[in-house]
């Protein structure tokens, strides 16, 4: 490498694809707060406070899930309905309140131990799936905080309204509502500071084709606004500042997966069979349901397995039979004409939010998980 070349980072390649363009930072200060001990007379008034800033992230929500329900056709929505249960958590909300009552201290001081608390209840899942779980609890209580500030960050509509010109959007962590407001924009990458392959923002990512390399650790000082970069979501790096040959070397590069996959694109509808005529199904597998259109476009002859603990997540009760009806009805009729199967829940007392008080009798899942407890039930 010359020193004219551009820096070479290494992230974690969270959606395949590669851009070029220039940056645009989205400013993620964290929320300044005091923190303090009340009088007995200011509990009702910290209460009433932290209600309301509950309230208004509620109603945030509803008007973003109205713009994408118009926008997408109702993609991505039950993530967005993820966000707005979690707004309704037992933990989260009385958990609050019990600290604001029982320790005599500010709303904001009690959001932050009661969002530490549940994180910390996300940390100690084995499974990386569930434990990623956590960032969609940061996302959900920074919103809260922020409507009891009044410290409001930069709007990303507002930050990438004016685009005119192909771009990479940078920040230190992105939500997936955030995310899917990208859509038909010049934003033609991201790159954040956290995040991993299984987090929402990449599965969303993944599912609008959108190239983004995550864990790109202290990315937001590296790089300002304007900043040419090429992002690789196949290798799970990026090129700041890069050089004539370096643009050169990764355009060729992107030419080359570009044929690859436009040769796949025209074989999609071909017959999966081997020489000796013996077929093959080929299948995908999907933990959202908005990832189903991608892998139909791609030829696939059904979902292989849908995997139904995605609806446990996230929320403090069990889904309805109806809910889940309707969300298994969703995953058969975007299959039409192909088959698909979904997974008999794979799930136990130790990847849900079962309240620390609830006694093990009480506990839907003491003592089973899977198989055991859907034939008990």
């Amino acid at each position: 490498m010359s020193q004219a070349d551009g820096r070479i980072i290494e992230g974690i390649g969270a959606s395949q694809g590669i851009a070029h363009g220039s940056v645009v930072l989205l400013d993620r200060r964290s929320v300044v707060f005091h923190k303090q001990h009340i009088k007995s007379g200011q509990i009702s008034n910290e209460t009433k406070r932290f209600e309301a800033a509950v309230e208004t992230s509620v109603h945030q929500l509803q008007l973003l899930r109205q713009q994408v329900a118009e926008t997408f056709g109702g993609e991505h929505l039950e993530i967005l309905d993820a966000h707005e249960l979690m707004l309704q958590d037992e933990l989260l909300v009385s958990g609050t309140v019990k600290r604001i009552k029982g320790e005599s201290i500010n709303a904001e001081w009690a959001l932050m131990q009661t969002l530490e608390e549940i994180k910390a209840f996300f940390n100690q899942l084995e499974d990386e799936y569930f434990r990623e779980r956590q960032s969609d609890v940061e996302f959900v209580g920074e919103r809260i905080m922020r409507n009891l500030t009044g410290q409001q960050a930069h709007s990303l509509l507002e930050l990438i309204a004016n685009l005119e010109e192909p771009s990479i959007l940078v920040a230190s962590s992105l939500s997936p509502a955030e995310t899917i407001q990208l859509r038909n924009t010049f934003v033609h990458a991201i790159c954040t500071e956290d995040g991993t392959k299984t987090a929402h923002t990449a599965i969303v990512a993944r599912s609008m084709e959108l190239p983004a390399v995550v864990g790109l650790r202290g990315i937001t000082s590296i790089v300002g606004s304007g900043d040419t970069i090429i992002v690789d979501g196949d290798m799970g790096r990026l090129c700041v500042r890069p050089s004539k040959e370096q643009e050169d070397s990764f355009i060729r590069s992107h030419k080359k997966v570009s044929v690859v996959r436009t040769r796949l694109e025209q074989q999609r509808n071909l017959e999966a069979v081997t020489p000796d005529r013996f077929e093959i199904q080929l299948c995908g597998n999907v933990d959202l349901i908005e990832e189903i259109g991608a892998i139909m476009s791609r030829g696939a002859s059904g979902i292989g397995l849908y995997r139904t603990e995605y609806l446990f997540l996230n929320r403090r009760d069990l889904p309805s039979e109806e809910e889940q009806f309707n969300a298994y009805k969703q995953v058969l009729q975007l299959s039409i004409p192909h088959s698909a199967t979904i997974r008999t829940l794979d799930i136990g007392g130790d990847k849900l939010e079962i309240p620390s008080d609830v006694g093990e009798q009480l506990n839907p899942f003491f003592g089973l998980r899977a198989i055991r407890y859907c034939l008990k039930e």
